[in-house]
């Protein structure tokens, strides 16, 4: 494992005790974390956390945007922003974006599927906000030629997207080439990194978004390594031995500073990552993987548990257990699904195409031929519940 700079002489932090105590005293007065926070009087003792609150404002004068998450766990979380807290998103994003060097001199194409994350109208917004250009191209997979198209009549000279939809639309002929490729996600093969900058005529750089939240830009020259504001976050892991720490290896627990709707406390990503500590270079962490109730990948696609859920509840036979079982190769992934009920069981011909139509991103991938998925069937005995397990290989870029 590469440490990030850690033999580096460390500098004082803008991480003190003052912004702590300070947050900590205002959220003890909100009546939404009246329980969860009884009895804390100092950081270190608060407990790990969750989004907190049901939309209800903690200030009258701001109104609230409510959005539902996807889920990685199977549960979709409400999570409210007030006008606020949407302009400090906004500013953050575009601090980021500024990082790798998007500004008033780009038209940049943004060819997400507009929602309340990482995507369309926060980060269009964002782009305005840096005095650039903006062709809110949205995601819509058989949109992608004519979007090709559009971006090289208009002359967009900056791309923002998924690495997959960045793969898949080297399908298309007369390549566009480009000042500026924006990856948004974690994870992004050196293999992957390479056939775009090739056919973009630019080096990918990548955004950190994880679904609640955008983290940070990509350090230039460090692939895989991102740089995090800590005068708008925190940043924390959870070790393996249950130990919350500010520099290490463990699962990413996020502090929002700001956050009137709904503030964020310790609240864990489910991502591995490896923190580093406050340096000259202001502070970082590297991506390492990430565990729940889902799988990730090579490409940065996500595939959670409600997406799998929906597509078993879609298989009219009865499926008793399900093993999802990913293998990464720097060529692209193979995903075996193993079905398992009562004999016989009938499994329609076209499960494989129903897996690959439950999301625009798997199918964009498996187009790209960086996905191969394989469906076994089995007899097992009857259960009661459904048992669903997940199996993903270790990845390191």
């Amino acid at each position: 494992m590469t440490d990030i700079r850690i033999t580096q002489q460390s500098r004082v932090s803008a991480r003190g005790p003052g912004w702590q105590d300070e947050l900590l005293a205002r959220l003890r007065n909100d009546s939404r974390l009246t329980q969860q926070l009884r009895g804390v009087t100092a950081w270190e003792a608060i407990p790990l956390g969750r989004l907190i609150g049901n939309g209800r404002r903690s200030d009258s004068t701001q109104s609230s945007l409510c959005y539902f998450t996807s889920s990685s766990t199977g549960a979709p979380k409400q999570v409210a922003f007030s006008s606020q807290d949407w302009q400090q998103i906004i500013a953050h994003r575009a601090d980021c974006l500024a990082e790798l060097g998007l500004g008033k001199d780009h038209l940049a194409a943004v060819v997400l599927p507009f929602g309340p994350w990482f995507s369309g109208d926060n980060l269009c917004e964002s782009l305005l906000y840096l005095g650039a250009g903006v062709l809110p191209a949205g995601l819509y997979g058989p949109h992608l030629p004519g979007v090709t198209r559009l971006m090289s009549s208009v002359g967009v000279n900056a791309l923002i997207t998924t690495p997959s939809v960045a793969r898949n639309m080297m399908r298309f002929p007369s390549p566009h080439q480009i000042d500026k490729l924006v990856l948004v996600g974690e994870a992004v093969s050196s293999s992957i990194r390479e056939q775009l900058a090739a056919y973009f005529g630019t080096a990918p750089q990548c955004l950190y978004a994880a679904s609640e939240a955008v983290l940070g830009a990509e350090v230039r020259g460090e692939p895989g390594v991102f740089h995090w504001d800590p005068d708008r976050l925190h940043l924390e892991i959870l070790t393996p031995e249950g130990r919350i720490a500010e520099a290490g290896i463990g699962e990413l627990l996020v502090t929002r500073r700001y956050g009137n709707a709904m503030p964020l406390l310790r609240y864990p990503l489910n991502d591995l990552v490896e923190l580093a500590p406050d340096t000259t270079d202001g502070p970082r962490f590297r991506y390492l993987g990430r565990s729940g109730h889902g799988f990730g990948l090579t490409t940065g696609v996500k595939v959670g548990r409600v997406q799998l859920d929906r597509f078993l509840d879609g298989i009219t036979s009865p499926i008793y257990e399900a093993h999802f079982t990913v293998e990464h190769a720097l060529e692209g992934d193979r995903l075996r699904i193993v079905l398992g009920g009562s004999a016989p069981l009938p499994i329609p011909r076209d499960v494989r195409g129903r897996f690959l139509a439950s999301s625009l991103d798997v199918a964009d991938t498996h187009r790209s031929g960086f996905l191969t998925v394989e469906v076994e069937t089995r007899t097992v005995p009857v259960r009661a519940k459904r048992h669903l397990r997940i199996m993903e290989t270790p990845w390191r870029l």
